[in-house]
């Protein structure tokens, strides 16, 4: 069966924890350790599959853990509850139902029990299926990821062709500093790319956001925010809604400019600026 490659969103690795999703997804996490980001549509005890608006639907009997709330899979003290006859569902509220699952209507929101009872899809944080252990395949993945002293480099490319290439210290809605000293306005970033010095992902500019900041991460996720801030200290990036992110799981981030500026669209840049690459 061929796919298009802009309908599958399955993660070959382990969605982060600071993954801001978007409005009626979750994060699917199989046992397998992958996982998928998406909006459920449908969850039947007649067929067994779990189905998403943009993915292969799942059988249920793949799934560990569905997270309503953000990207992370690691709550060691949820894990101690979970029942191993039925599904734990952890609403909001702090409460935890132990059910099984037998529908889900995608139009009304509703998980409805076996044995009567149901939930709207906005009080639950998080739903476990009948497994009591974390599997095998998380055993070795780390929710947050550790930062190597003198590892960091990035490079901030500029809408006027300029380049820097040096670790960010700090970001604001004002300005933007490097570990060199070197600072400048943040208005006039149009990306940072935390992998490389390359500058041309047409691809990825196909999925840029004119009004919100589009961030692409390296387990193959894009969302869309505001940054607001970088933490030094803790390595993170803070949005505007949602967690941060530690500065390891991004790739690229766009600042609100859907087009190629012009100054990137001749092969040689002329006002080509470059500080010294930090590794």
């Amino acid at each position: 069966m061929i796919l298009k490659a802009k309908s599958i969103l399955i993660v070959l690795s382990i969605v982060l924890m600071g993954l801001n999703l978007m409005a009626g997804q979750s994060v699917t996490f199989l046992h397998n350790g992958n996982s998928i980001t998406d909006t459920i549509i449908d969850m039947s005890s007649r067929t067994g599959h779990v189905e998403f608006r943009n993915n292969m639907k799942i059988h249920k009997s793949q799934v560990w853990m569905i997270n309503f709330m953000d990207g992370n899979w690691d709550f060691p003290n949820e894990r101690q509850k979970l029942s191993g006859s039925t599904d734990t569902i952890f609403l909001r509220n702090g409460q935890i139902l132990n059910v099984k699952i037998v529908d889900f209507s995608s139009r009304r929101k509703i998980f409805q029990f076996l044995k009567g009872g149901r939930v709207h899809e906005s009080k639950v944080s998080r739903i476990y299926f009948c497994c009591t252990q974390l599997p095998r395949a998380y055993g070795q993945k780390q929710s947050t990821p550790a930062s190597t002293p003198g590892s960091r480099s990035s490079a901030t490319f500029w809408l006027n062709g300029k380049m820097v290439e040096t670790p960010i210290s700090y970001l604001n809605s004002s300005k933007t500093g490097f570990t060199d000293g070197f600072q400048m306005n943040t208005k006039d970033i149009w990306m940072i790319n935390f992998e490389n010095n390359q500058w041309d992902f047409a691809a990825e500019r196909a999925r840029l956001n004119k009004r919100m900041d589009t961030v692409f991460l390296t387990n193959g996720q894009v969302f869309y925010n505001r940054v607001v801030d970088f933490n030094a200290n803790t390595m993170t990036f803070k949005f505007q809604s949602g967690n941060p992110i530690h500065e390891s799981q991004i790739k690229r981030i766009y600042f609100c400019c859907t087009v190629l500026p012009q100054a990137f669209g001749s092969q040689s840049r002329s006002k080509y600026f470059k500080r010294k690459l930090q590794r």
